[in-house]
């Protein structure tokens, strides 16, 4: 049963997330013009589709060989006595990097920083996008938080992009 619950709810959080994305990218903008008080770089619609669209699917490509991976290992650990307890933290702690990445790269994505270049500005924080990631999947889990998380992550996210990691962040 709570296997199934766990499902459910990764699936419905999922499906949210990509009916939201849009508007998680406006709110991003948004947040980010009144933080720094600069404009976004002009784009047209179709170059900005096309863009959104490969940024997507570099992502996609790295969470989803790297998720493989990572489930290859908790398998294994599972069947480890013992060692098995760690399973569950080891992928939580996968999808709180996850989670942070993506709240984060709103703000990056709409200032039209490269994923790599992203990525690895994330990496030199590292602990920072994981507490941050992780404190966002725990907050998905809890009734009614888990309905505005969304927004107020994209907020964190974007905030956590401006002030830490940006070109001009102040350090």
């Amino acid at each position: 049963m709570d296997r199934a619950a766990g499902l459910f709810a990764s699936v419905f959080t999922l499906g949210v997330q990509l009916i939201a994305a849009p508007f998680m990218g406006f709110l991003a903008e948004k947040v980010d013009i009144r933080a720094t008080g600069r404009p976004m770089p002009e784009e047209s619609i179709p170059a900005m589709t096309v863009r959104v669209f490969k940024r997507e699917l570099r992502k996609t490509w790295y969470w989803l060989w790297r998720a493989v991976l990572i489930l290859f290992v908790v398998l294994v650990i599972y069947f480890i006595p013992v060692v098995n307890v760690l399973a569950s933290t080891v992928w939580f702690l996968w999808s709180g990097w996850l989670l942070g990445m993506q709240y984060i790269d709103f703000a990056a994505d709409n200032r039209q920083v490269p994923f790599t270049v992203m990525l690895e500005r994330l990496k030199s924080k590292r602990w920072m996008v994981l507490t941050f990631g992780s404190v966002v999947l725990g907050l998905t889990m809890l009734p009614l938080v888990n309905l505005v998380i969304m927004p107020v992550a994209v907020i964190a996210g974007t905030l956590i992009w401006v002030n830490e990691l940006a070109d001009d962040a102040p350090r």
